[in-house]
């Protein structure tokens, strides 16, 4: 029998409270545990800052000790916030921090999902059976044409939230309308098979099944376009038509699933502001609840939306409500450092964390001021900012050109690493792991050098 273990709602002057424990099967309750520390330290970051190295080495470790055993919940066995259950955390920040640091923990999150599936099938067939209903008591009608598309495969419509079974277990009935959440697990499957985490014909059973949820679920606008109406963005204050992000992700998945000739880029509505992208139809806010635009450039990435990735930034860079959830910050971090901002990239990552913690090893609060900690999936989002931004590890489909330094992935794609290192951070040794063999990435503002399975690739 395999123990996970976690603790949460500690009494700060005596050390105890309670405690969750995972055994194979149910979490357990325990009571009058002392309080400790959730792992000893990883040891898969160094930095000259040690103001850097020491949160940034210990939210990779919270995080692969989180995740051994036990359910993939925004608290891990740390707190029994949300039930244990699992959210779109698992799928978005979770995962891609995980399967560079502990691909092995990562492992678990494509695995979950995959027994989730017929789960998802449910939910699918009972939203179908109560008459397709969406936000505001309407009603979606499918278009003919595009069911056709599916050639018949079952369509996997993944919860807002879930357990084991994979069945909707949200006790709000709005929550159960972001659509992007399918889309998040779909891209999550093809990282993890991309990177050899996950059986291919499982993950692509997977991202087929995703597909078809939203070829069922895309509407037709006024203006001819396509996109998906009467959602509840990533914004959570917001309930829309034609959100960005969803509407995208929405819009890669039919496309990896079933290929251009079926579903050619330009199809969806991918709405605008200024000169350029809305957050959704009608979008004129200067705040939003937490990152929803930027999620289309990083972690998606899509292609007719990242070229803008620059003006996206100066229009929605730290325009997150301050009471939001932590991880906003750190999406800007990696669009910023994708950007060659290393500064800015460097205040973003602060951002990231500093709101949410005074003792990294103990504490990662949901938000800047509630008491709900370890919130791990806080914690994964700096690791993805230092990663996948500062870091400059980038995955993607395409065959860089000869002069990016790039590893070929196990599964299919690159791994591209172009550093964008803060000048206060000084000099930065990262160990990553890839294709099961260890990236180092050493260097500071002025050079770096990279090295994969012992050959100096720069």
């Amino acid at each position: 029998m395999v123990w996970g273990w976690g603790w949460g709602e500690v009494d700060p002057a005596t050390g105890v409270g309670r405690s969750w424990m995972w055994d194979g099967e149910k979490v357990v309750e325990r009571a009058d545990i002392e309080r400790r520390e959730l792992v000893e330290m990883l040891d898969w970051v160094d930095v000259e800052n040690w103001e850097v190295e020491v949160p940034l080495e210990r939210f990779g470790a919270n995080l692969a000790a989180g995740y051994r055993s036990g359910p993939i919940s925004p608290f891990g066995l740390t707190n029994d916030r949300f039930n244990f259950h699992m959210f779109w955390d698992a799928d978005v920040w979770v995962f891609p921090a995980l399967a560079m640091v502990k691909p092995e923990v990562a492992r678990r999150i494509p695995a979950l999902r995959w027994g989730q599936r017929t789960g998802a099938q449910e939910n699918f067939r009972a939203w179908k059976a109560s008459g397709f209903p969406v936000v505001g008591d309407k009603r979606h009608q499918p278009v003919e044409d595009f069911i056709a598309l599916a050639k018949g495969e079952e369509p996997m419509m993944f919860p807002w939230e879930t357990d084991a079974t994979g069945l909707e277990r949200s006790p709000n009935p709005d929550t159960r309308h972001q659509m992007h959440v399918t889309g998040g697990v779909a891209l999550m499957m093809h990282r993890a098979i991309q990177l050899g985490l996950v059986d291919k014909a499982k993950g692509e059973e997977v991202i087929r099944g995703c597909a078809a949820f939203y070829l069922w679920r895309m509407d037709k606008n006024e203006d001819g376009s396509y996109g998906l109406r009467g959602v509840v963005s990533p914004s959570e204050w917001h309930t829309v038509d034609n959100d960005l992000y969803t509407n995208a992700i929405a819009d890669w998945t039919i496309r990896r699933a079933f290929g251009e000739k079926v579903w050619p880029r330009g199809k969806v509505k991918l709405p605008r502001r200024g000169d350029t992208f809305a957050t959704f139809d009608g979008d004129d806010f200067d705040e939003y609840q937490q990152a929803a635009a930027l999620l289309a450039v990083f972690p998606l990435q899509h292609p007719d939306i990242e070229p803008e990735a620059g003006a996206m930034y100066q229009l929605y860079r730290g325009r997150h409500s301050e009471f939001g959830p932590a991880m906003s910050a750190a999406i800007d971090a990696v669009v910023a450092a994708r950007l060659g901002l290393a500064q800015e990239a460097g205040e973003d990552w602060e951002a990231s964390w500093g709101p949410y913690t005074e003792n990294p090893a103990v504490e990662f609060r949901e938000k800047p001021r509630t008491g709900e900690s370890y919130f791990l999936t806080g914690a994964a989002g700096t690791v993805n900012a230092a990663i996948y931004g500062i870091f400059g590890v980038r995955i993607q489909d395409d065959k860089p050109g000869d002069s990016v330094v790039a590893v070929e992935l196990v599964g299919g794609g690159w791994l591209t690493v172009q550093p964008c290192l803060p000048e206060d951070w000084g000099l930065v040794r990262a160990e990553l792991v890839v294709n099961g063999k260890t990236l180092e990435i050493r260097g500071n503002l002025e050079e770096y050098s990279v090295v994969y399975d012992g050959k100096k690739l720069r």
